[in-house]
């Protein structure tokens, strides 16, 4: 079992559905590559950050420390 199919069983024992569940886990591994590179820390340490937000997310939770993007697209 590979690192997506892994984190995706973690997402569907979470509660989503199998197909929402390997989606969510590629876009997880993509973008804590993403951080680890603009944070210059290593993956591994991105993508537990990533995974104790998702997992509180999925829990109604959310971090104080969380700070959502801005979007480019936004309208004034």
């Amino acid at each position: 079992m590979n690192e997506q199919e892994q984190l995706a069983k973690v997402f569907e024992g979470l509660g989503a559905e199998s197909k929402q569940a390997f989606t969510m886990a590629r876009q997880l591994l993509r973008r804590a590559e993403q951080v680890a590179q603009e944070q210059n820390i290593s993956r591994v340490e991105s993508l537990k950050r990533l995974m104790r937000l998702c997992h509180e997310g999925f829990q109604g939770k959310i971090d104080p420390d969380f700070a959502p993007t801005n979007r480019k697209n936004k309208k004034n």
